[in-house]
This record gives structure tokens, sequence and C-alpha cells, in this order.
């Protein structure tokens, strides 16, 4: 009974987050090939670096890199994470 909650609880978060990062994807996905069709020399550069950086990197490589800069910039999550993993 207590779990259900929390389960159905969480599955809400996952549709909020996803939906979220969808409409963020979209918009930015806009500004790049928009950037890319129309800008000038530079800005097609760089939005094709961007792209073709984003594109060629494995997705646990981003995975790592997002914890090391949490962990550099917010400390305090280290401590979370430690305590986490020894319960």
């Amino acid at each position: 009974q207590k779990f259900g909650k929390l389960l159905l609880k969480g599955a809400l978060m996952t549709v909020i987050l996803s939906c979220l990062a969808m409409a963020l994807a979209v918009f930015f996905g806009a500004f790049l090939a928009a950037g890319k069709l129309y800008g000038n020399r530079a800005v097609r550069f760089v939005c094709s670096a961007y792209v073709e950086v984003i594109r060629g990197t494995p997705p646990f490589v981003f995975i790592l890199l997002l914890v090391s800069v949490m962990l550099i910039f917010f400390p305090s999550i280290s401590l979370f994470l430690r305590d986490l993993a020894f319960r």
C-alpha cells in the first residue's frame, strides 16, 4: 500500500521530467538547426561543431562528466551519495 503511492509518485515525476526534457530538446534543437541553416559562417561552424561533438560522444561519458562536475561544484551531494552507498 505504502510503496504503491511512492511508485505512482515516482512515475508521475518521471513523466513530468521527460516532458520537460523533450520540450527543452525541441527548443535547443530548433535553435541549433536555425543556426546551421541561416547563420553566418561563424554561427554555422559553432552549431555544427556542437552537434557533432554531442552526437559523437557516448552517453556514459556525459554521465561521468555530469557526476564529476556536480561533485566539484556541489560537495554536499558527495556526502549524500556516500551516505546512500554505505547504508
